[in-house]
């Protein structure tokens, strides 16, 4: 029987969970919301990472240094996370947050055939059956968009997310474990930080102090540095399953979100597409002990 601590804990853990899985689904529509304001992509890229950097570095009260062994997996994260956040802010600024949002939602799926592939931990049947189940749910969305068609090449920039920040919590698993959180965020961000610039070379410090762009990339660096505390809060009390569960309704948050601030339209069947992978998501989520790994959308 579950003692009433215990009990009290996992109810306070899902409130965190699903304060992060609000945070995280508002990321979108604060890109967005930067981007209809003037804000460059390429600024709000460099300014959010320097921020989420900054408050990481303060949390950790100067401990910075981390061992030799360390620098190469925070350096490999770095790079890993820093694509997929620029493949998801890319996606933002050219589709909307509603595609963007389903897509990414196949992140769960991913991170379990990842496991598969490399681990050898082959998912049950019924995992197999949801996951097609979210695919179906993500081209009824899509397929269901209303107004203007975006060229399909466009679509790569959250496909590519996806598949970046899946990698990205694997080898999170390794690193982590020779690094606190707060050193683990501050090293990544500031190599991803190195990696927008040479990216975006001088177009980026070109729009750097105008101010839609500090403003947007400074609003997102505080929302995505507060969800990510917040999981790991919820996680600590409630365990990663719960979390999981709560977090496989991020896209619906954030298409709701969307279509609340940004005014984005939805049609009835792009709302069946969204109902169906939120409904996969639970179910992947579920199944995720059977490979060994939590399941917990970034």
């Amino acid at each position: 029987m579950t003692s009433p601590s215990k009990r009290s804990a996992a109810t306070t853990g899902v409130i965190l969970a699903a304060a992060a899985c609000t945070f995280f689904a508002a990321a979108g529509t604060v890109t967005r919301l930067g981007i209809n304001a003037g804000a460059d992509t390429s600024a709000v890229m460099v300014i959010q990472v320097l921020v989420t950097f900054l408050i990481a570095a303060g949390t950790a009260r100067g401990r910075l240094l981390v061992t030799r062994t360390a620098l190469p997996g925070l350096a490999l994260l770095g790079v890993v996370a820093g694509s997929g956040a620029i493949f998801l802010l890319e996606g933002y600024a050219r589709l909307g947050v509603a595609p963007v949002a389903v897509i990414f939602a196949l992140y769960p799926g991913v991170v379990g055939v990842y496991l598969w592939v490399f681990s050898g931990k082959r998912p049950s049947t019924t995992w197999f059956v949801t996951l097609g189940l979210a695919f179906v749910g993500v081209a009824l969305a899509i397929g269901g968009q209303p107004g203007t068609s975006r060229p399909m090449w466009e679509y790569l920039f959250p496909v590519l997310a996806t598949l970046t920040v899946a990698g990205n919590d694997l080898i999170a698993q390794k690193v982590v474990r020779e690094a606190t959180p707060a050193q683990a965020v501050a090293w990544v961000n500031l190599v991803t930080c190195g990696l927008a610039l040479a990216i975006y070379n001088r177009a980026a410090v070109a729009h750097f102090i105008e101010r839609p762009s500090l403003l947007t990339g400074a609003a997102l660096g505080v929302v995505l540095y507060l969800a990510l505390q917040l999981k790991f809060m919820g996680i600590d009390r409630a365990g990663p399953r719960l979390v999981s569960l709560v977090a496989a309704g991020q896209p619906a948050v954030a298409v709701v979100i969307a279509a609340i601030v940004l005014k984005e339209a939805l049609s009835p069947l792009q709302m069946i597409g969204i109902g169906l992978v939120v409904v996969a998501l639970i179910a992947i989520t579920r199944d995720a002990e059977k490979l060994g790994k939590s399941i917990v959308p970034q």
